[in-house]
C-alpha cells in the first residue's frame, strides 16, 4: 500500500512538473492576445467596414470597397514612396555615422566613458522631444541652425525651413538621423569588439593598411550584424510617426507625408477608422514583403549561415 501511495504521489508530481511551464506562460499569452492578436483581428475587421464614429448611421460592412479605394488613392502611393525614400536615406546616414562613431569608440582609451555617454544620449530621448528640440533649432526666427549658417556665410539670411518641400525634408531627416545614430553605434561597437585582434596583426604584418584591413576584415565580420540591424531599423523608421508628425504634420502640401502619418491623420483627424485600418494593412503587407525579400537577399549572400 505504501509503495502504491508513493507511486501515486510521484505521478502527481510528474504531472505538475509537466504542466508547470505551460502555466507560467499563461500571463504572457493573455497579454499577447489582449494587446497584439486581438488588435490585429479588429484591424482586419474594421478594414472591411465603413466605420466612423461621426457617422454612426452609416457603420457597416462594405466588403472590399476600402481596398479598392486604396488601390486608386494617389495620396497612399505618394506617401508610400516618400516613406521608402525617408527610411532608406535616414537609415543609410544613421549607419554611416553610427559605424564611424563605433570605430572611434573601439580604440579610445581616455575619456571613453564620457564619449560613449554623449553618443548614446540621443537614444534615450523620445521622438516627440526630439521633434520639439529640432523644430526649435530649425525655427526661422530664432533657430540655432539659421544663426550658424549665416555666421559661416552659407546663407545670406535665415530661411523658414518648414515652408518648402526640400527644407522640410531636410528637417525631418536630420532629426531622425540624430536620434538613430546611437542604435548603430551600440550594435556596431559590440560586433567590432568581437573581431579577433590577431586578424589585424596578421594583416599588418602582410603590409595591409587601415583601409585594406577595414574592407577585408572588419566589414566581412560585421556583415551579419549590418543586415539584421539595418532591417530592423528600416522597419522601425518606416513605421515612425512621432518625429514627422510633430515637426511638419506631413506638410507642406503633403511633401513630408509618410504612410504612418497618413494613417494617423485618417484615424485621428477624420475619424475614418475603417479606411485607416485598410491603410494599416497595406503598410503591414509592404513591410512583410520587404522583410522577406531582404532576408532572402541576406541568405543568398551567405549571411545567417550555421
Amino acid at each position: 500500500m505504501e509503495h502504491s501511495a508513493a507511486a501515486v504521489r510521484s505521478r502527481k508530481r510528474f504531472r505538475k512538473r509537466r504542466f508547470e511551464p505551460y502555466m507560467l506562460l499563461i500571463p504572457a499569452l493573455i497579454i499577447s492576445v489582449l494587446f497584439i492578436i486581438w488588435p490585429i483581428i479588429k484591424t482586419f475587421s474594421y478594414s472591411l467596414m465603413n466605420y466612423s464614429p461621426l457617422k454612426p448611421n452609416k457603420i457597416g460592412y462594405i466588403e472590399l470597397e476600402n481596398f479598392k479605394t486604396l488601390l486608386h488613392d494617389e495620396k497612399f502611393w505618394r506617401s508610400l514612396r516618400f516613406s521608402a525614400f525617408y527610411a532608406v536615406a535616414t537609415v543609410a546616414l544613421q549607419f554611416v555615422f553610427g559605424l564611424a562613431m563605433a570605430l572611434l569608440m573601439k580604440d579610445m582609451r581616455r575619456f571613453s566613458g564620457i564619449y560613449r555617454a554623449a553618443v548614446f544620449a540621443p537614444w534615450a530621448v523620445s521622438g516627440v522631444l526630439t521633434a520639439i528640440a529640432w523644430s526649435m533649432m530649425f525655427n526661422g526666427s530664432y533657430g540655432a541652425i539659421n544663426d550658424l549658417l549665416v555666421r559661416w556665410g552659407i546663407l545670406d539670411k535665415g530661411i523658414t525651413w518648414g515652408a518648402t518641400r526640400g527644407t522640410a525634408i531636410v528637417m525631418v531627416i536630420v532629426a531622425s538621423v540624430w536620434r538613430g545614430i546611437p542604435y548603430f553605434a551600440i550594435n556596431m561597437l559590440a560586433s567590432l569588439l568581437s573581431v579577433p585582434q590577431d586578424m589585424y596583426e596578421s594583416a599588418k604584418i602582410d603590409g595591409a593598411g587601415s583601409i585594406r584591413s577595414f574592407f577585408s576584415i572588419t566589414l566581412p565580420y560585421l556583415r551579419e550584424t549590418i543586415v539584421l540591424t539595418t532591417l530592423l531599423r528600416l522597419i522601425w523608421t518606416f513605421n515612425d510617426v512621432d518625429i514627422v508628425f510633430s515637426m511638419t504634420g506631413g506638410g507642406p502640401n503633403s511633401a513630408t507625408l509618410t504612410l504612418p502619418v497618413y494613417i494617423t491623420r485618417t484615424a485621428t483627424e477624420y475619424f475614418n477608422f475603417g479606411y485607416g485600418s485598410t491603410l494599416t494593412i497595406g503598410l503591414f503587407v509592404v513591410l512583410t514583403v520587404f522583410a522577406i525579400v531582404y532576408m532572402q537577399f541576406g541568405e543568398s549572400n551567405g549571411d545567417f549561415s550555421e
